[in-house]
């Protein structure tokens, strides 16, 4: 009986190091493929709508 709580709190462990690791991977995955550049957006956008619409900033 002991040993299966102390199997439950290692799987446990495992989900949420699991669940933290594709996290920083999606973060990680974000912050290299999202332009830095405003204007580089701004041309993005451009290129799919009209001027007029891209000109938030």
């Amino acid at each position: 009986m002991v040993s299966s709580c102390f199997h439950r709190d290692s799987v446990k462990g495992r989900i949420v190091a699991g669940r933290f690791i594709v996290a920083l991977a999606v973060l990680a995955g974000a912050l290299m493929l999202a332009p830095e550049d405003p204007g580089a957006q701004a041309s993005i956008c451009q290129r799919h709508h009209s001027p007029a619409a891209c000109q938030v900033w």
